[in-house]
């Protein structure tokens, strides 16, 4: 085939869309939501490059400092949480900035400044980072000009204006809603560009499987216990768990089913922080035809913690129920009242 006959062809195969150009075409001129995801998706680029073992990463290991909440702190953690606020605060993108690394609310300063307040789980999973298993990057925005105060309402995550989260496996997905359905984007690792390889993204009609730990499942209460029990009699049946939200859910939005964390004896809320993983994780669920719930509510609808100045009050501890279009369109509120007995 010739030169010139070979470009007619690949001119005539349609070519996927950029981020940068899906970004332009979908937001409003100018809307400074663009740079907000366009500035989380380069981030994401350089923890992929890292996570990847890049000559110049250093991904050491866990370190001798604990988060908020008690965990161990791995290095990673510190680099993707330091990565996401460098890049978001030197462009003046956000007014605030909450992490699951940082212990308040990280106020902008100066005279120019973003009008959202971000919040985000710089790296999901990191203790699967030794056994080189999936992990992941979680984001949620509010649009706030002005950073969240002593006293003031704070909002659900009913308000949130995008969401979304980076995995990094295999290959790099970058998934996020900015309300108009589950936009889905693989990094092209050839020219370092993401590009879009499904639109609109819909949860399946038909998946039978079930996501959760089942080591824990014995400190259950006994409600979830039956829950799980009875999803078992499905035939056919499979059971998927990776231990990485972000890896869990991505497969949940891709293949149908349902995922759970709920509480435990020894945690009776759960462990998924609201703010971080619970919120962002459902919008999207929600965006994608299906649903989630906590304390027998959707998630979407329950308030955040409130704010101090200087300070971001400890995120909330959530259980969490996440379903497909199937459970939803056929007794997803039945499912959530079974789920959530063992909670009242």
């Amino acid at each position: 085939m010739s030169t010139s006959v070979a470009r007619r062809v690949a001119d005539a195969v349609p070519q996927p869309e950029s981020l940068q150009s899906y970004l332009e075409r979908c937001l409003p001129d100018n809307d400074p939501l663009a740079k907000v995801i366009g500035s989380f998706a380069m981030s994401g680029k350089i923890i992929e490059a890292r996570l990847r073992g890049l000559p110049s990463s250093d991904a050491g290991g866990y370190t001798d400092h604990r988060n908020v909440h008690g965990e161990v702190v791995h290095a990673l953690d510190q680099q993707a949480d330091e990565q996401i606020y460098a890049g978001l605060f030197h462009d003046k993108l956000v007014s605030a900035y909450a992490s699951e690394e940082r212990e308040g609310l990280t106020v902008a300063t100066g005279p120019v400044r973003g009008s959202f307040l971000f919040l985000c789980d710089p790296l999901d999973g990191s203790s699967n980072l030794d056994c080189g298993l999936p992990v992941g990057s979680i984001f949620s925005v509010f649009r706030s000009a002005e950073a969240p105060r002593a006293g003031q309402p704070f909002a659900s995550g009913r308000e949130q204006v995008a969401a979304g989260y980076l995995l990094y496996g295999v290959s790099t997905w970058l998934v996020f809603s900015v309300g108009q359905g589950v936009q889905v984007f693989v990094l092209d690792p050839r020219g370092r560009t993401f590009f879009q390889v499904h639109e609109g993204l819909r949860m399946p009609d038909e998946a039978p499987s079930l996501s959760y730990n089942a080591g824990h499942a014995d400190a259950y209460p006994a409600s979830v216990q039956a829950f799980v029990n009875h999803e078992k009699t499905r035939s056919p049946f499979s059971l998927r768990y990776i231990g990485a939200l972000v890896a869990d859910f991505h497969r949940v939005l891709c293949k149908g089913g349902l995922f759970l964390y709920p509480g435990t004896a020894a945690h009776p809320r759960g462990k998924l922080r609201l703010m971080y993983e619970a919120n962002p994780i459902a919008f999207l669920a929600e965006q994608a035809g299906g649903a989630a719930s906590d304390n027998a509510v959707h998630l979407s609808t329950t308030p955040l913690d409130g704010a101090t100045e200087g300070t971001f009050a400890l995120p909330r501890i959530v259980p969490v129920l996440l379903w497909g279009v199937r459970e939803h369109s056929k007794g997803g509120d039945v499912i959530v009242h079974l789920f959530m007995d063992g909670f009242s």
